[in-house]
């Protein structure tokens, strides 16, 4: 069996399909790019300019430290591998909307592969949904990273649609607006892996550096949070993905005035028996991070 085959997602027959009018087509799916292939054909490596793959932190946070919540398991039970339940204990009000608790799931209307549905009946309900950055600031709908702003938090067989698949080296952009006003940052992200499937997933152990970008003087200057110990459950039948979020107040830094972000990673431990890794040019088995969703929820924008 060819390893470098994307065994980690079921591949379903998918048809170019119209898109809910919040997305440009031709930049949402340039054609299959991204989408099918080995690891190495499929990984998304793109940086905006004045972003780089950066891995010198600034400010470092433990798990269990700072209100940093992140995804959690144990190797008998991958599926424990949730973030929310852990940010909802230390910030409860973050997930309540008018007086009603939010959910994890559903996260998206149920429909074809490849085809938006109407999701406003999950505004107020679901979690991502109510929390994505395009309801309330239009042009994150726009283009290709839209995938990253639209509340689909679970992959629902969506898999190379909606998210990213990042080796080490992460990617970095722009955002379409500047933050004005956050409490706190958040992501969604699981692991994936071309390795045989386990038919149950396995826990992958990641340190993630997360850059920031401000303008000052004509450039963008990064500030760098690295999570330590970050664990997803990773492998074909793995849709089992994790909150990941801290407060900018735990990283000492004020969020007015960010313009950008980007994102890189090292792999501390994967459980798979067989060594793996996360440079996908190499022969092998290989693990990455899936990255579906990033969140600055309540927040203001210009």
């Amino acid at each position: 069996m060819n390893k470098r085959k994307s065994l980690f997602i079921s591949f379903a027959s998918v048809s170019l399909m119209a898109l809910s009018s919040c997305h440009i087509v031709d930049k949402y799916y340039p054609g299959e790019k991204y989408v099918y292939g080995t690891f190495d054909e499929t990984a998304f490596r793109e940086f905006a300019p004045g972003t780089a793959s950066k891995k010198t932190s600034d400010k470092i946070l433990e798990p269990g430290r700072n209100g940093y919540f992140n995804g959690k398991g144990t190797q008998s039970e991958p599926k424990d591998c949730y973030g929310f339940e852990e940010a909802k204990k230390y910030h409860p009000n973050w997930f309540r909307h008018n007086g009603k608790e939010l959910s994890w799931a559903p996260d998206i209307v149920a429909g074809p592969v490849g085809q938006y549905a109407d999701n406003s009946s999950l505004y107020g309900t679901a979690y991502g949904q109510t929390k994505k950055l395009v309801n309330n600031y239009p042009k994150f709908g726009d283009g290709f990273l839209s995938r990253l702003y639209d509340g689909q938090v679970r992959c629902n067989s969506w898999s190379f649609y909606s998210m990213l698949l990042l080796d080490d080296k992460g990617f970095g952009t722009t955002f379409p607006y500047t933050l004005d006003e956050a409490e706190y940052f958040a992501f969604v992200a699981r692991a994936g892996s071309d390795t045989e499937d386990s038919g149950t997933g396995r826990l992958v152990t990641f340190n993630i550096h997360i850059t920031f970008y401000k303008e000052s003087e004509g450039a963008l200057a990064p500030f760098t949070v690295s999570l330590k110990n970050v664990i997803l459950q990773a492998n074909y039948s793995a849709e089992n993905t994790s909150l990941v979020g801290f407060t900018f107040e735990d990283i000492g830094l004020d969020p007015s005035g960010i313009k950008g972000i980007s994102m890189a990673y090292d792999l501390v431990n994967d459980a798979y028996s067989e060594p793996t890794s996360t440079d996908f040019a190499k022969d092998g088995g290989h693990v990455g991070l899936c990255l579906l969703e990033l969140l600055v929820p309540d927040s203001k924008w210009h």
